[in-house]
Protein backbone atom coordinates (compact mmCIF):
# COMPACT_ATOMS: atom_id res chain seq x y z
CA UNK A 1 0.00 0.00 0.00
CA UNK A 2 1.06 3.27 -0.66
CA UNK A 3 2.83 5.47 2.51
CA UNK A 4 0.77 8.85 2.87
CA UNK A 5 2.68 12.15 3.76
CA UNK A 6 1.21 15.35 4.89
CA UNK A 7 2.68 18.26 4.03
CA UNK A 8 2.64 22.13 3.81
CA UNK A 9 3.23 23.88 0.48
CA UNK A 10 5.63 27.21 1.06
CA UNK A 11 6.10 28.52 -2.17
CA UNK A 12 3.38 30.73 -2.44
CA UNK A 13 3.74 34.22 -3.75
CA UNK A 14 2.16 37.21 -4.32
CA UNK A 15 -0.50 37.08 -2.02
CA UNK A 16 -2.40 39.95 -1.81
CA UNK A 17 -6.42 41.49 -2.43
CA UNK A 18 -7.21 41.65 -5.67
CA UNK A 19 -4.00 40.03 -7.01
CA UNK A 20 -3.27 36.59 -8.52
CA UNK A 21 -1.03 33.92 -6.08
CA UNK A 22 1.06 31.82 -7.48
CA UNK A 23 1.34 27.92 -5.64
CA UNK A 24 4.23 26.41 -6.84
CA UNK A 25 3.53 22.59 -6.37
CA UNK A 26 6.81 20.15 -5.69
CA UNK A 27 7.81 17.88 -7.91
CA UNK A 28 7.45 15.22 -5.24
CA UNK A 29 8.86 11.38 -6.36
CA UNK A 30 5.17 10.01 -6.21
CA UNK A 31 1.51 11.50 -6.30
CA UNK A 32 -0.61 14.37 -4.89
CA UNK A 33 -4.05 12.91 -3.65
CA UNK A 34 -5.46 16.21 -2.95
CA UNK A 35 -4.29 20.15 -2.43
CA UNK A 36 -5.89 21.82 0.51
CA UNK A 37 -6.29 25.52 0.27
CA UNK A 38 -6.63 27.89 2.88
CA UNK A 39 -8.41 30.99 2.92
CA UNK A 40 -8.82 33.82 5.11
CA UNK A 41 -9.04 37.74 5.26
CA UNK A 42 -9.39 40.32 8.20
CA UNK A 43 -12.73 42.59 7.23
CA UNK A 44 -15.94 41.81 6.74
CA UNK A 45 -18.32 38.19 7.35
CA UNK A 46 -15.91 35.63 7.14
CA UNK A 47 -17.83 32.39 6.58
CA UNK A 48 -17.67 29.69 3.49
CA UNK A 49 -20.03 31.71 1.50
CA UNK A 50 -17.93 34.63 1.86
CA UNK A 51 -14.81 32.91 1.77
CA UNK A 52 -15.63 31.34 -1.45
CA UNK A 53 -16.79 34.00 -3.19
CA UNK A 54 -13.81 36.11 -2.49
CA UNK A 55 -11.64 32.75 -4.36
CA UNK A 56 -12.81 34.63 -7.99
CA UNK A 57 -10.93 31.87 -9.74
CA UNK A 58 -8.56 28.83 -9.47
CA UNK A 59 -6.61 27.60 -12.32
CA UNK A 60 -4.24 24.26 -11.70
CA UNK A 61 -1.46 24.27 -14.23
CA UNK A 62 0.40 21.24 -15.51
CA UNK A 63 3.83 21.81 -17.65
CA UNK A 64 1.96 26.05 -17.85
CA UNK A 65 -0.99 24.46 -19.35
CA UNK A 66 -4.40 24.94 -17.86
CA UNK A 67 -6.52 21.36 -16.85
CA UNK A 68 -8.86 22.45 -14.08
CA UNK A 69 -9.94 26.10 -13.68
CA UNK A 70 -13.41 26.78 -11.64
CA UNK A 71 -14.31 29.73 -8.65
CA UNK A 72 -14.22 29.45 -5.31
CA UNK A 73 -17.75 28.96 -5.52
CA UNK A 74 -17.42 26.01 -7.89
CA UNK A 75 -15.29 24.22 -6.31
CA UNK A 76 -17.56 24.21 -3.49
CA UNK A 77 -20.70 22.82 -5.65
CA UNK A 78 -18.79 20.22 -7.32
CA UNK A 79 -17.16 19.15 -3.51
CA UNK A 80 -20.30 18.70 -2.05
CA UNK A 81 -22.04 17.05 -4.73
CA UNK A 82 -20.40 14.34 -3.76
CA UNK A 83 -21.65 14.60 -0.15
CA UNK A 84 -21.23 17.48 2.40
CA UNK A 85 -18.25 15.35 4.29
CA UNK A 86 -16.21 16.66 1.17
CA UNK A 87 -16.73 20.46 1.42
CA UNK A 88 -14.40 23.06 3.02
CA UNK A 89 -14.40 23.28 6.66
CA UNK A 90 -13.70 26.60 8.65
CA UNK A 91 -12.24 27.83 11.69
CA UNK A 92 -9.14 25.29 11.43
CA UNK A 93 -6.01 27.06 10.01
CA UNK A 94 -3.51 29.16 12.90
CA UNK A 95 -1.85 31.32 10.18
CA UNK A 96 -5.33 32.92 8.84
CA UNK A 97 -5.69 35.19 11.24
CA UNK A 98 -7.82 38.08 11.53
CA UNK A 99 -8.72 41.03 13.42
CA UNK A 100 -11.72 39.47 14.77
CA UNK A 101 -9.80 36.13 15.62
CA UNK A 102 -11.49 34.49 12.48
CA UNK A 103 -9.11 31.35 11.51
CA UNK A 104 -10.04 30.51 7.67
CA UNK A 105 -11.69 28.10 5.78
CA UNK A 106 -9.78 25.01 4.04
CA UNK A 107 -11.25 24.04 0.59
CA UNK A 108 -9.82 20.67 -0.80
CA UNK A 109 -9.12 19.99 -4.40
CA UNK A 110 -9.34 16.83 -5.17
CA UNK A 111 -7.50 14.35 -7.09
CA UNK A 112 -7.77 11.04 -5.80
CA UNK A 113 -11.82 10.81 -5.15
CA UNK A 114 -12.32 9.81 -1.72
CA UNK A 115 -16.75 9.10 -2.38
CA UNK A 116 -15.87 6.14 -4.41
CA UNK A 117 -17.07 3.05 -3.59
CA UNK A 118 -13.87 1.18 -5.10
CA UNK A 119 -10.79 1.79 -3.68
CA UNK A 120 -9.11 1.31 -6.85
CA UNK A 121 -10.83 3.68 -8.66
CA UNK A 122 -10.38 6.57 -5.67
CA UNK A 123 -6.21 5.24 -5.57
CA UNK A 124 -5.90 5.25 -9.31
CA UNK A 125 -6.91 9.35 -9.65
CA UNK A 126 -3.86 9.93 -7.92
CA UNK A 127 -1.76 12.83 -10.11
CA UNK A 128 1.31 11.41 -10.57
CA UNK A 129 3.98 13.72 -11.01
CA UNK A 130 5.65 11.60 -13.61
CA UNK A 131 6.37 13.25 -17.02
CA UNK A 132 6.00 16.76 -15.53
CA UNK A 133 8.15 19.57 -15.91
CA UNK A 134 6.26 21.91 -14.03
CA UNK A 135 2.78 21.84 -11.48
CA UNK A 136 1.21 24.77 -10.14
CA UNK A 137 -2.22 26.68 -8.74
CA UNK A 138 -2.86 30.06 -9.80
CA UNK A 139 -4.92 31.66 -7.09
CA UNK A 140 -7.31 34.82 -8.09
CA UNK A 141 -8.64 36.57 -4.86
CA UNK A 142 -11.22 39.36 -4.55
CA UNK A 143 -10.99 42.84 -2.93
CA UNK A 144 -11.23 41.34 0.75
CA UNK A 145 -8.20 43.55 3.13
CA UNK A 146 -6.03 41.60 4.15
CA UNK A 147 -6.24 38.20 2.91
CA UNK A 148 -4.00 34.95 3.82
CA UNK A 149 -3.51 31.84 2.08
CA UNK A 150 -2.22 28.62 3.25
CA UNK A 151 -1.82 25.40 1.11
CA UNK A 152 -1.23 22.05 2.21
CA UNK A 153 -1.00 18.71 0.19
CA UNK A 154 -1.56 14.93 0.68
CA UNK A 155 1.18 12.84 -0.92
CA UNK A 156 2.34 9.52 -1.51
CA UNK A 157 5.95 7.58 -2.90
CA UNK A 158 4.41 5.65 -5.41
CA UNK A 159 6.55 6.55 -8.70
CA UNK A 160 4.83 5.21 -12.12
CA UNK A 161 6.55 4.11 -14.80
CA UNK A 162 4.75 6.40 -17.33
CA UNK A 163 2.56 9.41 -16.96
CA UNK A 164 -0.47 8.83 -15.86
CA UNK A 165 -4.44 10.29 -16.15
CA UNK A 166 -6.41 12.64 -13.89
CA UNK A 167 -9.71 14.37 -14.04
CA UNK A 168 -9.38 17.63 -16.23
CA UNK A 169 -12.42 20.39 -15.24
CA UNK A 170 -12.82 22.59 -18.29
CA UNK A 171 -14.89 25.95 -17.65
CA UNK A 172 -16.41 27.14 -20.88
CA UNK A 173 -18.84 29.93 -21.16
CA UNK A 174 -21.57 28.77 -23.93
CA UNK A 175 -23.89 31.75 -25.33
CA UNK A 176 -27.36 29.55 -24.59
CA UNK A 177 -30.70 31.41 -25.68
CA UNK A 178 -33.94 30.53 -26.27
CA UNK A 179 -35.95 27.91 -24.68
CA UNK A 180 -33.64 24.94 -26.08
CA UNK A 181 -30.00 24.95 -27.32
CA UNK A 182 -28.11 22.24 -28.89
CA UNK A 183 -24.17 23.03 -28.11
CA UNK A 184 -22.09 20.24 -30.24
CA UNK A 185 -18.89 21.85 -29.66
CA UNK A 186 -17.29 19.89 -26.81
CA UNK A 187 -13.99 18.27 -27.20
CA UNK A 188 -14.63 14.95 -28.14
CA UNK A 189 -11.26 13.66 -26.61
CA UNK A 190 -11.11 11.63 -23.12
CA UNK A 191 -13.61 10.15 -20.90
CA UNK A 192 -16.41 12.37 -19.83
CA UNK A 193 -17.34 11.62 -16.14
CA UNK A 194 -19.55 15.10 -15.56
CA UNK A 195 -20.85 17.90 -16.92
CA UNK A 196 -22.23 21.09 -14.78
CA UNK A 197 -24.67 23.49 -16.14
CA UNK A 198 -25.16 27.18 -14.16
CA UNK A 199 -28.29 27.92 -15.71
CA UNK A 200 -32.61 27.31 -14.50
CA UNK A 201 -32.81 24.37 -17.03
CA UNK A 202 -35.73 22.25 -16.74
CA UNK A 203 -33.93 19.68 -18.93
CA UNK A 204 -30.65 17.99 -20.00
CA UNK A 205 -30.40 16.06 -23.57
CA UNK A 206 -26.79 14.07 -24.52
CA UNK A 207 -26.81 12.53 -27.60
CA UNK A 208 -23.43 10.38 -28.79
CA UNK A 209 -23.54 9.54 -32.28
CA UNK A 210 -26.85 10.44 -32.43
CA UNK A 211 -27.57 7.76 -29.20
CA UNK A 212 -29.77 9.27 -26.31
CA UNK A 213 -27.17 8.57 -23.55
CA UNK A 214 -28.89 11.25 -21.10
CA UNK A 215 -32.42 12.43 -20.84
CA UNK A 216 -33.43 13.34 -17.58
CA UNK A 217 -35.93 16.27 -16.36
CA UNK A 218 -34.43 18.54 -13.91
CA UNK A 219 -36.22 16.43 -10.95
CA UNK A 220 -35.23 13.37 -12.27
CA UNK A 221 -31.76 13.46 -12.61
CA UNK A 222 -31.79 15.15 -8.99
CA UNK A 223 -33.71 11.91 -7.60
CA UNK A 224 -31.29 9.92 -9.81
CA UNK A 225 -28.36 11.44 -8.26
CA UNK A 226 -29.70 11.57 -4.72
CA UNK A 227 -30.23 7.81 -4.97
CA UNK A 228 -26.80 7.23 -5.88
CA UNK A 229 -25.57 8.69 -2.79
CA UNK A 230 -24.49 12.22 -4.04
CA UNK A 231 -25.86 15.54 -2.18
CA UNK A 232 -27.75 17.45 -5.26
CA UNK A 233 -29.71 19.64 -3.00
CA UNK A 234 -27.18 19.90 -0.31
CA UNK A 235 -27.09 23.34 1.87
CA UNK A 236 -25.17 26.20 -0.02
CA UNK A 237 -24.71 24.68 -3.49
CA UNK A 238 -25.72 26.72 -6.27
CA UNK A 239 -29.52 26.97 -7.03
CA UNK A 240 -29.81 26.98 -10.80
CA UNK A 241 -27.42 24.03 -11.55
CA UNK A 242 -27.70 20.83 -13.28
CA UNK A 243 -25.36 17.96 -12.72
CA UNK A 244 -25.10 15.63 -15.45
CA UNK A 245 -23.17 12.98 -13.80
CA UNK A 246 -22.27 9.79 -16.13
CA UNK A 247 -20.73 7.93 -13.54
CA UNK A 248 -23.41 8.67 -10.89
CA UNK A 249 -22.87 4.64 -10.08
CA UNK A 250 -19.07 5.01 -8.82
CA UNK A 251 -17.38 3.08 -11.22
CA UNK A 252 -14.92 4.58 -13.07
CA UNK A 253 -16.02 1.75 -16.58
CA UNK A 254 -19.37 4.24 -16.62
CA UNK A 255 -17.70 6.95 -18.09
CA UNK A 256 -18.31 7.78 -21.79
CA UNK A 257 -15.42 7.13 -23.71
CA UNK A 258 -15.20 10.16 -26.10
CA UNK A 259 -12.25 9.14 -28.46
CA UNK A 260 -13.99 7.44 -31.40
CA UNK A 261 -16.64 9.42 -31.92
CA UNK A 262 -17.97 11.34 -34.47
CA UNK A 263 -20.45 13.05 -33.06
CA UNK A 264 -21.57 14.42 -29.54
CA UNK A 265 -23.76 17.10 -28.32
CA UNK A 266 -26.42 18.23 -25.19
CA UNK A 267 -29.45 19.94 -25.72
CA UNK A 268 -30.07 22.60 -22.98
CA UNK A 269 -34.00 23.09 -22.22
CA UNK A 270 -35.08 25.87 -19.89
CA UNK A 271 -37.93 28.80 -19.61
CA UNK A 272 -35.66 30.95 -20.53
CA UNK A 273 -31.63 30.60 -21.32
CA UNK A 274 -29.16 33.01 -21.53
CA UNK A 275 -25.03 32.81 -20.81
CA UNK A 276 -24.11 29.83 -19.01
CA UNK A 277 -20.97 28.25 -17.63
CA UNK A 278 -20.32 24.73 -17.94
CA UNK A 279 -17.55 22.65 -15.86
CA UNK A 280 -16.93 19.64 -18.07
CA UNK A 281 -15.06 17.10 -16.23
CA UNK A 282 -12.61 14.53 -18.48
CA UNK A 283 -10.12 11.50 -17.78
CA UNK A 284 -7.49 11.75 -19.53
CA UNK A 285 -3.70 12.45 -20.33
CA UNK A 286 -2.53 16.14 -19.71
CA UNK A 287 -3.64 18.86 -22.64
Amino acid sequence: MAEKQRIQIRNVTNNGASATSLVELPLIKGRYHSIMIGHGYASGTNTVAAAATNISLIRFLANGRVQRQFSGTELFDLNTLNGLAYGPVTGVLPNSGSTNGYKGVIFPIYFAEPWRKDARDQDALALSTTGFESLAIEITLGAASTPKLDVFAVIDNVVTPQPTPFTKIIRQTLGASGTSWDWPSIDKKDFLTQASFYADLTKVTARKDNVIIHENPIEVNDALLTQSGMTPNASGRTAALYDAVFDHDDLLGSAVNLNPVKDFNFTLEGASLGSTVALVQRLGMAD
